[in-house]
């Protein structure tokens, strides 16, 4: 299992990775019972410990907040007159989706600003 896949099965679980004084802890979700799942994993986790608290850290993947983030970009789209089909607009679509396939958290975030600042452009605007 690879240190990603680990992850992925972490957050599948409702396991939080939390480091407290040097120590890596990993805090399952209150009432959860997954002690059995947590003792077949400790194996992989030794061996990945130290990529999974890179992969932990600030930029760790939130599925909820990505796609709010996405459709607030494609809000900011459709509320300025700008057509989607622009292809600037497109070419950072692209480029979101690229991110959210990798989860890239940081890249994701990026190229929606990209979106919202061609969209604010007024050379871009259609005309009523």
């Amino acid at each position: 299992m690879t240190a990603r896949e680990l992850l992925d099965e972490l957050d599948r679980l409702r396991v939080r990775i939390v480091v407290e004084g040097g120590n890596t802890i990993l805090r399952p979700e209150k009432g959860s019972n997954v002690a059995a799942r947590m003792k077949q994993l400790e194996p992989d986790l030794a061996r990945h410990r130290s990529e999974l608290l890179e992969l932990a850290g600030s930029d760790r993947w939130d599925q909820g907040w990505a796609v709010r983030r996405m459709a607030a970009a494609d809000a900011a789209v459709a509320a300025s007159g700008v057509p989607g089909t622009d292809p600037e607009v497109q070419a950072a679509v692209e480029q979101v989706l690229a991110c959210h396939a990798e989860r890239d958290r940081g890249g994701l975030e990026e190229w929606c600003q990209v979106i919202e600042q061609v969209v604010r452009d007024p050379k871009r605007r259609r005309r009523p």
